[in-house]
């Protein structure tokens, strides 16, 4: 998936830089009817104005080119919620039963919203039984989550083993 201001050739996928998150599900969703494994990102700045959310999406992966702290000039890929968003990046749904498989995130910078109360990832419905089993994240650097947002959600049991699972990463 190319960034709105990606000068490159060869993508798939092209972001127009407003809710960018509908060009990298319609990339996840094209990758696991193939049966491919990552959805990669350009260098430049995506705007994820809704959660994606990666319960359906076994054995994939979302990569950037690489993180880059804090400064957009670096050529890395950067996942931006917009002005005092409320949605979080990622979103994993535990509705149902069954175990869901090897997701990654890898190589890229997290821009939150310093205004808003969104954040990185959260588990939804922890009700449910459904497991998400090896989420890795590799080389991601979240930076600008406000006083009042949480990065990742922590909640219940499952959230609990998805943070442990995070933090030995």
């Amino acid at each position: 998936v190319c960034s709105s201001t990606y000068s490159g050739s060869g993508c798939d996928y092209t972001a127009d830089g407003t809710n960018d998150e509908a060009q990298i599900a319609a990339a996840l969703d094209a990758a696991n009817a193939a049966s491919r494994g990552n959805t990669c990102l350009s260098g430049g700045v995506f705007s994820i104005g809704a959660a994606i959310n990666i319960t359906a999406y076994e054995n994939q992966g979302i990569v950037g080119t690489r993180s880059g702290g804090t400064s957009s000039s670096t050529n890395a890929t950067f996942l931006q919620l917009p002005a005092a968003a409320s949605n979080y990046m990622f979103e994993f749904d535990a509705t149902g039963s069954g175990t869901v498989f090897a997701i990654a995130l890898k190589q890229f910078t997290a821009v939150g919203s310093s205004t808003g109360t969104g954040g990185f990832f959260r588990v939804i419905n922890v009700a449910g039984s459904k497991v998400l089993s090896d989420l890795h994240v590799e080389d991601v650097f979240l930076t600008d989550f406000g006083d009042s947002t949480e990065a990742i959600v922590n909640a219940d049991e499952f959230s609990s083993r998805l943070i442990a699972d995070l933090l030995a990463s």
